[in-house]
């Protein structure tokens, strides 16, 4: 039957009669589904494809219970096989972008670029690292390693010339204070960075000692 309203008009009430029948709505409504579901390049989606599967989740999802059982079984399936396929093409995306990263990235990249792209990297799901290729993760293992040599040997500088700059022979006991803050400092460094320090220890070792 067809739709239909009362209202009171000067004249009295009256009956109204309006819009489509039930199946004439539903028939309109499942084939707004099926024609965008029909308009997406299943198979070869793109990012810029990903309002035009949601919008027809969303036709579809806008439906009536009984509309949905009107969609063709065929273009539920080829809705959800474009979901499942912009999902694969939003990991590829993501991937691509952290290879681009590290594919810039050579000897001569300073430390922020390097920690970018690991950074990036590490921020991927586990879903979007299986499209970063073996090579990819190989060279920038490599650069992230070559950036903590060049941070541990900087800081082991850093440390070595504070000591050296005591002098072969300090003058006690003007020099404690500086001599307890260099051990103190010491045992705050990375064992990385200790581990570039053993003359230098060694020589506070014996500044200590004398010092107390």
């Amino acid at each position: 039957f067809k739709g239909a309203s009362i209202g009171l008009s000067s004249d009295g009430w009256q009956a109204r009669i309006y819009g489509y029948t039930d199946a004439d709505a539903t028939a309109a409504s499942v084939g707004k589904v099926v024609d965008a579901v029909d308009a997406l390049s299943v198979g070869s989606l793109t990012a810029d494809d990903a309002a035009a599967v949601t919008a027809a989740r969303d036709l579809y999802n806008a439906l009536s219970d009984y509309a949905k059982t009107q969609v063709p079984a065929a273009t539920v399936d080829r809705l959800t096989a474009a979901e499942a396929e912009m999902v694969t093409v939003k990991n590829r995306a993501a991937a691509d972008a952290v290879t681009a990263l590290v594919d810039a990235l050579t000897d001569e990249s300073d430390a922020g670029d390097v920690i970018a792209a690991k950074t990036a990297y590490d921020a991927l799901t586990d879903a979007q690292k299986a499209y970063v290729t073996e090579e990819t993760v190989n060279k920038l293992t490599a650069q992230v390693a070559r950036v903590e040599e060049a941070v541990i040997a900087a800081k082991a500088a850093e440390f070595r010339a504070k000591a050296d700059a005591l002098g072969e022979t300090p003058v006690f006991p003007l020099c404690k204070p500086e001599v307890d803050s260099l051990v103190a400092e010491y045992e705050t460094l990375d064992e990385k960075v200790k581990a570039r320090l053993a003359d230098t220890k060694a020589k506070l070792d014996a500044l200590k000692t004398i010092a107390d």
